[in-house]
């Protein structure tokens, strides 16, 4: 699986006063308030108006609300010690977050006694929240696994969407799969729903205007030597205009052509795209014209996209095309990257909460809360691939006041006989934090919950991968608690494969 490169987006307001509870939408991307720029008086009235890649601006006041970010926007506040969100509901966190590359920053945010301050939808993986002091939440910052969602559309009880159905749940995927008849219409709303589509034909002619409408990506099969999928308004089916393969909008669906076997290309089509392989793109055709198959990918927006013929006849070699181009996109979902930084989170039962790789949690204060950082990654029953992302908290200040951890991780992979597969664990990384234990019996680090790849089995397979990265946990200052760091690891029950293991340093 592979991850998109972290970018940090931080954006300075140069609007520095403004009448208390004041929000408007930067439409004009200057940094301060023009007239006829979108105003009001709720941060989520103007989520509801703002387009993705705005910059939504928050003046000094308290915002009684649980605002659903759904769209990739910036909120900035106007400093956090004046600029409050008050969660309406105790219940729900005060920002919800609903769509990728969200931003949020110079906020006090308090009143979620039994929920989060800042919550994170699982299918949102990327995020940057700063400069904010979190009080009084159950949760300061919570981040769960993430899981990919995906709609197969085909016709219940034929075989071969049967198959493609039982094949995708064997995968052991993070994966919520519903069948839908594709005899039926669905609106585009339907269809917001989901991560990815796949559109699995049966010779009918199918309109995937909707899907398209709705903005969702999505993978689009063939069963029969003909595609009569129509494109946008529908002039543009891939069987009549596979010579220029003319598609309008590459970024969100490419289909199989009618003929692979007179295709041809032009070469503009192949601008900045890779396979999941990491070569040049290229058409994949297999031997013998029932598994012919093409795969494209873009790698701006990291998405897969194939086609091929009579599924039920695929060869080894089309199903591993479809197992990595699936993997593909479900990759963007596994490796998540939040950016948590210049945050004071005070009297959470976990100040930071996450089940998810990848993070960077870097000069954070933590008051009195009963965990600090609590990071628990316990997978069982694997059958898959699996790969723990590099995680770095760095520079945090923790002051305690219970006997829980500063620090807890726990990073667990139990295959239970299942082989052969790649598990890796990248580097985990504990730097230049102060841990002001108080005279508690708190634990400064502790990874005593285990970092360990267990019971990696290979029955009737051969062979396996297991590499671990370094660990290193230095230049971190502790005063007061019960253990300063406790650490360990271990490797058990594993059979026929070959092990990597990183430097512990400590």
């Amino acid at each position: 699986m592979m991850m998109m490169g972290l970018m940090i987006l931080t954006i300075h307001a140069t609007a520095a006063t403004g009448p208390s509870g004041f929000v408007f939408i930067d439409e004009n991307h200057n940094g301060i308030f023009d007239p006829g720029e979108w105003n009001g008086a709720l941060i989520q009235d103007a989520v509801d108006n703002a387009s993705n890649g705005d910059t939504i601006y928050v003046w000094n006041g308290t915002y009684h609300e649980n605002v659903e970010v759904n769209k990739t926007v910036s909120i900035i506040g106007n400093g956090s010690q004046n600029c409050i969100v008050q969660a309406a509901y105790s219940n729900k966190p005060a920002f919800y977050i609903n769509a990728d590359w969200v931003n949020i920053s110079g906020f006090s945010i308090t009143g979620a006694s039994n929920s989060c301050g800042i919550g994170t939808h699982p299918r949102a993986v990327h995020g940057n929240f700063s400069e904010n002091n979190i009080m009084n939440c159950e949760c300061g910052i919570q981040i769960p696994y993430p899981y990919f969602k995906i709609c197969l559309l085909g016709t219940p009880g034929q075989a071969d969407t049967v198959s493609l159905y039982n094949h995708l749940v064997g995968q052991g995927h993070q994966v919520a799969l519903h069948l839908q008849t594709q005899s039926n219409v669905l609106s585009p709303s339907y269809y917001a729903g989901f991560d990815l589509v796949i559109f699995w034909g049966n010779g009918e002619t199918n309109r995937a205007d909707n899907i398209i409408a709705s903005g969702t990506p999505f993978i689009s099969t063939s069963y029969y030597n003909t595609d009569d999928i129509f494109l946008g308004s529908g002039t543009n089916t891939m069987h009549q205009s596979r010579s220029t393969f003319n598609v309008t909008d590459n970024s969100h669906y490419i289909t199989a052509p009618y003929s692979l076997g007179t295709l041809t290309f032009e070469s503009s089509m192949w601008t900045d795209a890779t396979d999941p392989t990491g070569c040049s793109s290229r058409v994949l055709v297999n031997s013998g014209s029932e598994t012919q198959a093409i795969l494209i990918v873009n790698e701006t927006n990291k998405y897969a996209y194939f086609g091929w013929y009579r599924f039920s006849q695929m060869s080894a070699t089309g199903w591993d095309i479809f197992n990595r181009t699936v993997e593909w996109a479900i990759g963007q979902a596994d490796g998540c990257q939040f950016v948590i930084y210049n945050n004071n989170i005070t009297g959470a039962t976990y100040g930071i909460n996450c089940s998810a790789s990848g993070f960077h949690i870097t000069n954070n204060t933590f008051w009195h809360d009963d965990y600090g950082i609590y990071w628990d990654i316990e997978k069982e029953n694997l059958a898959e691939s699996y790969t723990v992302y590099g995680s770095t908290a760095e520079g945090n200040e923790f002051y305690m006041n219970t006997n829980s951890d500063a620090i807890y991780a726990c990073v667990g992979l139990d295959y239970n006989n299942h082989g052969a597969y790649n598990a890796t664990i990248g580097d985990i990384s504990f730097l230049d934090n102060t841990f002001y234990m108080n005279g508690t019996g708190a634990d400064g680090i502790d990874m005593s919950g285990g970092m360990y790849v267990e019971g990696i089995y290979v029955e009737r397979m051969n062979g396996g991968n297991i590499s671990v990265g370094t660990v290193n946990i230095s230049d971190n200052r502790f005063y007061g608690g019960h253990d300063v760091i406790d650490f360990w690891g271990d490797f058990e029950e594993v059979w026929d494969v070959n092990l990597v293991v990183g430097d512990v340093i400590v």
